[in-house]
């Protein structure tokens, strides 16, 4: 490898942007174990620090895992993140991620008051089982849990009885799961998440659109919270050593 050129970015990003290209050409496949952090320091005339921190921050946007001991391997990319390979640079900025949930709670949480509003009894039967599968997948901790959050949130927005709302969600489907993925990666406690969504769907089924735009309004400002404690803890450096 050779060393990296002088960018008007921080190291940290020259840094990330080299090992995610990796990822992402496809030259480091899925199971890859990098080169250890000193290794890396030496190739990319970085030190060691800003390896760690690169390395930390690709690990928080659900690219490599840190196996204690073993090393760092590269996960599984989506199709989707694949097939665009600028879009990996979206999701290493906590900006740009905060930005998409603040896309998300100016249309949902209005979204839920129509739903509480709107909603038919199948479709309560059906957030009601969406809710169930999302307790097992947390319980079980399931690789899929973003799909099975999603599909949640789904049912509320079909629940709105607006087509160009539903249809506005679906436009940005993959970026969400990757985006709510980064949440649940960063987020503590998962049963206090679980709960939120059980208020909101409670108000839903209940007929009133007042609490569930307020439950909703709290599920976002709880993940909110979490992302912002994730970054500040990555950038001060007081994230597990690698």
């Amino acid at each position: 490898m050779s060393a990296i050129l002088a960018r008007p970015k921080s190291l940290r990003e020259v840094v990330e942007e080299h090992l995610c290209q990796k990822i992402i050409s496809g030259q480091w496949t899925e199971g890859y174990r990098l080169p250890a952090i000193s290794e890396l320091s030496v190739d990319l005339n970085v030190s060691q620090t800003t390896i760690r921190e690169a390395i930390q921050r690709l690990c928080s946007a659900g690219m490599l895992d840190v196996h204690q001991g073993l090393g760092t391997f590269v996960k599984p990319v989506p199709g989707w993140l694949r097939s665009r390979p600028e879009a990996w640079k979206f999701f290493l900025r906590e900006q740009a991620i905060l930005e998409i949930i603040e896309a998300r709670e100016m249309l949902e949480v209005q979204i839920a008051g129509l739903a509480a509003t709107r909603r038919t009894d199948q479709e309560v039967d059906d957030l009601k089982i969406s809710l169930e599968k999302l307790k097992n997948a947390i319980d079980q901790d399931a690789p899929d849990y973003d799909k099975v959050d999603l599909a949640l949130h789904e049912n509320i927005w079909k629940a709105s009885h607006n087509k160009t709302v539903l249809q506005m969600m679906l436009a940005v489907y993959g970026q969400l799961e990757e985006v709510i993925r980064i949440v649940a990666m960063n987020t503590v406690d998962m049963k206090k998440i679980f709960n939120l969504h059980v208020k909101v769907v409670e108000a839903i089924s209940n007929g009133n659109p007042e609490d569930a735009r307020s439950c909703m309004q709290d599920h976002f400002d709880s993940i909110r919270e979490d992302l912002l404690l994730a970054a500040k803890q990555i950038t001060n450096g007081k994230e597990q050593s690698i």
